[in-house]
């Protein structure tokens, strides 16, 4: 029973406006929890509640609130509104995050700040905000990091330094938690199918939009499973990770990405995006 233990836990989930967060929120509204969803864009959020009360979930059970968790404020605010909704925060899902391409030799210091600011410092923050609600429930906490943060991926240099840092921050957060009864852990999703990460401006393949699907198509050579990974196979991944099934998994850095992290072409071809 990969839901054992999910029905009625209060459950925030960040970037819930977002492809992976959205689906994770399906996934929950499915076994039964009370949802916060945070996100930066209000009709993503509004789409996303409407999705969980199709999987099953009363309109009662979902609280929506717009923020950036890369400020503190709307950080504070999230949390607070959360608690005052909802009594508490048993699981925490840290799926907030964006993808920047780009090669060392281009690469500025812009891109730090961007990456770094919502991709780690952002998760901090969220966590240190949540943490002691979640410590008063011994409860979990589930970040969505990248299989880029495991191993090097061709033009995604800061990206993946980021990730990786995220990884490094997952385990030393486990580390502390544990003894206070909060798990920690962590999945990384290959390519994700879905979503705007393809085509957004800025997204890798943007200018090749208009031949995404034969892109997506010659991809799937390079994953062991021979398909790109689907956001439900992260909400399922970070479902069970909240599970009662889960209770003795800490720590862990979980792969969700079809083998991908097995490859080598992408760290070694120059013309391999992923």
């Amino acid at each position: 029973m990969a839901a054992a233990g999910i029905a009625n836990k209060v459950v925030l989930i960040t970037g819930a406006s977002g492809n992976i967060g959205s689906s994770a929120a399906e996934a929950f509204a499915r076994a039964g929890a009370k949802l916060a969803l945070t996100g930066r864009n209000s009709d993503k959020l509004s789409n996303t509640s409407k999705r969980c009360q199709a999987a099953g979930a009363s309109a009662s059970d979902i609280f929506t609130v717009t923020g950036d968790i890369t400020n503190s404020d709307d950080v504070t605010n999230i949390v607070n509104k959360t608690v005052d909704k909802f009594g508490g925060i048993d699981i925490l899902v840290n799926s907030a995050g964006i993808v920047k391409p780009g090669v060392f030799l281009t690469a500025k210091m812009d891109d730090f700040d961007e990456l770094f600011n919502t991709n780690l410092f952002g998760i901090y923050s969220v966590c240190k905000a949540a943490s002691p609600h979640i410590i008063a429930r011994k409860g979990c906490i589930i970040n969505v990091s990248s299989y880029t943060g495991i191993r090097p991926v061709y033009a995604y240099f800061v990206y993946g330094m980021v990730e990786a840092a995220l990884d490094q921050f997952t385990k030393a957060l486990a580390l502390e938690m544990g003894p206070k009864g909060v798990r920690v852990n962590s999945v990384n999703p290959g390519a994700v199918k879905g979503g705007d990460f393809w085509t957004r401006p800025g997204a890798p393949m943007e200018k090749s939009k208009d031949n995404l699907e034969q892109i997506q198509e010659g991809m799937k050579k390079m994953y062991p499973l021979r398909r790109l990974t689907e956001a439900t196979d992260v909400a399922d991944a970070i479902l069970f990770l909240a599970s009662d099934s889960a209770s003795f998994i800490h720590g862990v850095i979980l792969p969700v990405d079809g083998g991908k992290v097995l490859t080598s072409k992408a760290c070694l071809d120059d013309k391999a995006q992923f």
